[in-house]
């Protein structure tokens, strides 16, 4: 399923790197597509850790010695998104 609401996007490569890639019976578009898609996602899971981890490592500090509630962080993490 193809999103209708698309943009272009140009990559260059070498003309020995393009004759090549005429040869094979290989949808580029396609490739790219998913490959750029895996990037974000792998992206995105990455963030959620290091958000998580940030998130943690702050509601450990004892209450007396932080301005932070678990309220605030929560509220915080999510305004990120």
């Amino acid at each position: 399923m193809q999103d209708t609401n698309t943009a272009v996007v140009s990559v260059k490569v070498s003309r020995r790197t393009k004759k090549k890639m005429r040869s094979m019976n290989v949808k580029w578009s396609e490739v790219l597509r998913k490959t750029i898609e895996s990037k974000i996602k792998e992206y995105e899971r990455k963030q959620g850790i290091a958000d998580f981890l940030e998130f943690r490592a702050k509601s450990k500090v004892p209450k007396n010695k932080t301005s932070y509630t678990s309220e605030a962080l929560v509220r915080q993490t999510r305004e990120k998104r």
